[in-house]
């Protein structure tokens, strides 16, 4: 049996071809190599698991990051599509944008509720006049 090196180029090109998304079979006809030595390789505590393993998450990290970067660049486009749809002729598409919009910046009322009810209310309007005095401090009003 052939012994392989896990940073020869065979191999390294088996690692490749698995993340994306090539069969076993593949594999083995691509780098000439026999399908049973490459499922060996890729099972546990075979020659490239370990390396097949870092090298997926090393991929996925660049895929993520990459991704981060491109909704960051869209967030300025997203906002001034909120805010160009807030005039709509239609009025629920209207207060779905404002909605959104002000849950960006204020949070979902009910984690604003949370944030300023830390016990059940004893007396209602008590409650609400907490609930003004907050949204006072906060220039909500």
């Amino acid at each position: 049996m052939k012994k392989y090196d896990p940073q020869a180029k065979k191999c390294q090109d088996a690692i490749r071809l698995k993340y994306e998304g090539e069969e076993y079979a593949v594999i083995a006809k691509e780098i000439k190599v026999p399908l049973d030595t490459i499922k060996g390789w890729f099972e546990y505590g075979g020659l490239l698991y370990d390396q097949y393993a870092e090298y997926r998450d090393q991929k996925n990290e660049e895929l993520k990051e990459e991704a981060l970067a491109m909704l960051r660049g869209a967030v300025g486009t997203a906002t001034k599509m909120l805010i160009a749809l807030m005039g709509s002729k239609r009025d629920d598409i209207k207060l779905k944008a404002a909605s959104a919009i002000i849950e960006r910046i204020h949070g979902k009322p009910t984690e604003y509720l949370k944030q300023i009810s830390d016990t059940e209310p004893d007396n209602y309007d008590a409650f609400l006049a907490r609930i003004e005095q907050r949204r006072k401090e906060r220039g909500d009003l």
